[in-house]
């Protein structure tokens, strides 16, 4: 059994402002203090019955109470130009951190892990476009984006002994640039069209060694993080078209790259660890007022019926493995198969 209470108490000091310089040019600034308070106790007991891992007895895995407070003062600064009443151009610089804690003490006893993770800061830059086109039927909005992280947190698992040897690190100086494009077109009356692309990538930018050896090599990527995505999504309208009722039509696309899903697979250069590129589409069709307050609608989603995953546990150390099986090996969580299904909707 595991006995887990964490108590967060946070006290904060925040500001901002800003000044139009032109009709056009705005700046702005703002700032933060804050402080966290925190206090953790965790007891962790081995059930009777099952070997002690950790050695001793049933209250072998201990317990720990730990007392401690970060604090940080973060800053923000913006500009915004207005280039006319449809487009605007904007960048922007701001921060972050999160508070630091405790790992569980029976994971803080195999060594992989330390017995606590400091805060992590992130300093945010972006500039970007927001803008409507065409009579105000294209908008395009788009962003690039610089986050750079220092004394990254991030979960980690030593790869070696039972599930529990894994724990929370600070792993050094991280970063993660890219460019982000949404976009929405009113073509006709009746059909639109809208879709989004994100292309990026994320690193390690400083070398770090876990206490048990594990090395996070500088330009190493990071885990789920994949390096591009996208969606694009097409709907028809057409009101009355049959026997008064409104037609619809949607059809929807989503794609995302490889990915990395474990931060220890990328250690060990273990390929299992990828979830490959994959796409899927979805596709509906339907009629509104039909008259009394019906409604109808089918839908069909994975219509192509891919066997997509996206994530894949590499990991040996289950239940399982304690009675040496290796059931529950390299787990992968599948897409849903395609599912097709009717609805009917009426109002009152």
């Amino acid at each position: 059994a595991d006995t887990y209470k964490d108590t967060v108490e946070q006290t904060a000091v925040f500001g901002e402002f800003s000044y139009d310089v032109t009709d056009k040019l705005t700046l702005g600034a703002g700032m933060r203090w804050s402080e966290f308070k925190r206090d953790t106790y965790n007891r962790d007991v081995f059930p009777e019955g099952l070997p002690p891992f950790a050695g001793g007895g049933i209250a072998s895995n201990g317990e720990i109470r730990s007392k401690g407070k970060d604090k940080d003062t973060l800053y923000k600064f913006s500009a915004t130009y207005t280039i006319d009443e449809d487009k605007m151009v904007y960048a922007l610089f701001s921060q972050g951190f999160r508070i630091g804690g405790d790992n569980a003490p029976r994971a803080v006893a195999t060594g992989q892990v330390p017995a606590q993770y400091d805060a992590d800061f992130m300093d945010n830059y972006e500039v970007g476009i927001k803008s409507t086109w065409k009579d105000n039927t294209l908008q395009i909005n788009a962003q690039y984006f610089l986050m750079k992280w220092s004394d990254m947190q991030i979960a980690h698992w030593g790869g070696v002994g039972p599930w529990w040897v894994g724990g929370t690190v600070n792993a050094g100086d991280a970063e993660a640039k890219g460019l982000e494009i949404d976009v929405k077109y009113q073509i006709t009356e009746n059909l639109n069209i809208s879709g989004s692309a994100l292309v990026k990538t994320s690193e390690f930018t400083t070398e770090y060694t876990t206490p048990g050896g594990s090395v996070y090599r500088k330009g190493m990527i990071m885990p789920n993080s994949p390096d591009r995505k996208g969606y694009i999504g097409i709907t028809y309208e057409k009101p009355g078209s049959i026997a008064g009722a409104d037609l619809w039509v949607y059809y929807g696309m989503s794609f995302q790259s490889r990915m990395w899903n474990r931060s220890w697979n990328i250690i060990q250069n273990d390929t299992n660890g990828i979830s490959p590129s994959h796409n899927e589409s979805n596709f509906s069709i339907g009629l509104d007022n039909l008259g009394n307050g019906w409604e109808v609608g089918v839908y069909i989603d994975n219509v192509f019926d891919q066997a997509n995953y996206s994530y894949v546990n590499t990991s040996g150390n289950t239940y399982s493995g304690i009675f040496g099986s290796d059931l529950n090996n390299n787990v992968r969580t599948l897409a849903q198969p395609r599912t097709t299904w009717l609805t009917l909707r009426k109002g009152f």
